[in-house]
């Protein structure tokens, strides 16, 4: 099934529509499950950017030098490692790995809200074969029965369109409130 899916370097089989029916059919019951998977971890990344700015927030009101003092150095630190790798014999200044620098901005980053939890690795395992292709099936499965909503920046499922209205009532509510309390 796999080698019929992988048309980096040729068109699409005449016979393609059946290839993803059949495969559609095959991964139909697990479905559910992957759904479950998805939105746990979709729910744990919103919640951990979520933090994220509330510190970064409360950070910029409370302690405004400290927040511009490591945005500052930050930055600086970012353009050195970026110098030093794009020409290494002039700028051969980067920090070895007995230095406690970048372990202890790391730190104090996180802590003022500054950095962003969807791009840190936090667990690394071995590629799992198939992976890739049961994650496109679950995005053709399931994409359809999604509606963007650009003013709210979500998706959700497709209701009718007073349900839809209400509900989008109802979130730019809470949004306010959450702003404002």
């Amino acid at each position: 099934m796999r080698t019929q899916l992988f048309p980096e370097c040729r068109i699409l089989p005449p016979a393609s529509v059946k290839v993803y029916a059949n495969l559609v059919k095959k991964l139909e019951p697990m479905m559910m499950n992957l759904l479950t998977s998805i939105r746990r971890i979709g729910q744990g990344l919103l919640i951990r950017r979520q933090i994220t700015n509330v510190l970064k927030l409360s950070c910029q009101l409370d302690a405004h030098l400290l927040f511009q003092s490591l945005e500052s150095y930050n930055k600086g630190l970012l353009n050195d490692i970026q110098r030093h790798y794009e020409n290494p014999e002039k700028f051969p200044s980067y920090p070895s790995d007995n230095n406690p620098v970048l372990y202890e901005l790391t730190a104090l980053l996180e802590a003022c809200g500054l950095d962003d939890p969807v791009q840190k690795v936090y667990i690394t395992t071995s590629p799992l074969e198939g992976l890739p292709e049961v994650l496109f099936i679950f995005l053709l499965t399931y994409l359809s029965k999604v509606k963007q909503y650009s003013v709210v920046v979500v998706l959700s499922l497709r209701l009718n369109t007073t349900a839809t209205l209400v509900l989008w009532f109802v979130r730019r509510l809470l949004i306010r409130w959450m702003v404002f309390r």
